[in-house]
């Protein structure tokens, strides 16, 4: 059952809004559509920013090898990734991810700006794009059963930006008593990507609203002209903000004011359930970010060697934990422990390139978030390379002969 919706349509007010739940239909609804995706500019042809998708895509899709309201089997919703930017739940069914008898639940949710613009109150609430996961994930706890699953059996799993999204979930108060395992696949909230601080979040939705000849005070103003830009207007000025090839994930979550309806209202460390989650990574995990330099070109490799200390951090988001005065002294600390006197260069170390991001950005918030888990936490390390690679798509196999 492909292209359920589980809230309205978020165009015109509804933009920027918090997910309203979809209103009933009065007529059969076909439930045949799973072309359907949240605005985004096209992976395939990202130097050219190509916009895809629709505003109203808040849709989910339900795969069940038995309609029987007695079957109670257990549910499994999956959270896609892609940086919070890229992704829809269609990318993947059941023939990839099942391969027993479980109901699949994948779900939509708003990408990039549309989902993670904030202006720290109530003009636009933050962390929209969690909000429509989290309804999505009630939608499943009221609904469910009549799919043959068990809606007191449910587990959120996701992969990288999902991953850091399903373990939000697991920390926020808004989905108390709806989750029950959570699977964290190559992907935390503890990873320095996954979480903006509020003013930073604040100050990222000001710029954009220069960009787009918007207002940024008051922010009722701001809102309501935000709201008339076209969408690939904001796609378009949103790739402004990369200032490096793997630099800064620009529109994620933050942390909100203590409301009724904020998804993360206090620091991680303050927020979770006891249920069991698991998490983990590959081995290789960073060999994607140096595949992504390879692609880049010489002017990519030749700022990592003339001046690694800029590069490092912005490349490893040093501003996420350190104060700016102290960023050039740490890259000069990371570039010593991975690469010692040697020059960095993908031909001679790639190895140390895979490792130093595998670590920050994978493995370090996988490790911090069995740490602080409150209840039963297992970590796993995947370290199989197969004969057929993704990084080969983006490197034409140049890093993988570090690992061979």
């Amino acid at each position: 059952f492909t292209g359920i919706p589980f809230a309205k349509p978020p165009i015109g007010p509804l933009r920027f809004k918090e997910p309203q739940p979809a209103d009933p239909w009065k007529e059969p609804l076909q439930a045949t559509n799973d072309a359907i995706m949240c605005p985004q500019a096209d992976f395939a042809n990202i130097s050219n920013y190509q916009p895809l998708g629709q505003e109203d895509c808040l849709v989910l899709h339900v795969y069940s090898p038995k309609v029987d309201r007695a079957a109670k089997l257990p549910v499994m919703v999956w959270i896609h990734g892609g940086g919070f930017q890229w992704g829809a739940g269609s990318v993947y069914g059941p023939e990839l991810l099942l391969d027993k008898d479980v109901v699949l639940v994948t779900i939509n949710y708003r990408l990039g700006a549309l989902g993670f613009l904030s202006t720290g109150d109530n003009a636009i609430p933050a962390n929209l794009g969690l909000k429509d996961q989290a309804l999505a994930i009630k939608w499943v706890h009221d609904n469910i059963v009549n799919f043959g699953g068990n809606p007191d059996l449910v587990t959120i799993f996701g992969e990288s930006a999902g991953g850091g999204a399903v373990h939000l979930n697991l920390l926020s108060p808004l989905n108390k008593g709806r989750i029950h395992r959570v699977i964290a696949m190559s992907g935390t909230g503890y990873g320095p990507w996954a979480i903006a601080p509020p003013k930073l979040a604040k100050d990222r939705t000001k710029a954009l609203a220069v960009l787009c000849s918007c207002p940024t005070e008051p922010s009722n103003e701001l809102a309501e002209c935000m709201r008339k830009v076209p969408a690939d207007v904001l796609l378009e000025m949103g790739k402004k903000f990369n200032d490096w090839i793997v630099g800064d994930l620009v529109f994620v979550p933050t942390i909100e004011s203590e409301t009724e309806n904020a998804f993360l209202p206090k620091e991680l460390d303050k927020l979770g359930f006891e249920i069991p989650y698991m998490t983990g990574l590959t081995s290789g995990e960073g060999g994607i970010f140096a595949s992504i330099i390879s692609r880049g070109g010489s002017r990519f490799e030749k700022e990592l060697k003339e001046n690694p200390q800029y590069v490092l951090s912005k490349a490893l988001l040093l501003k996420s934990d350190f104060p700016s005065d102290k960023h050039s002294s740490v890259a000069e600390q990371v570039r010593k422990f991975y690469f010692g006197d040697k020059p960095i260069d993908l031909d001679n170390t790639s190895q140390e390139v895979v490792n130093m991001f595998t670590d920050r950005w994978f493995l370090h918030g996988a490790v911090e978030s069995a740490k602080k888990h409150h209840g039963d936490a297992y970590l796993y390390l995947y370290d199989h390379l197969h004969s057929i690679s993704f990084n080969d798509v983006f490197s034409g196999g140049r890093i993988m002969e570090a690992f061979t």
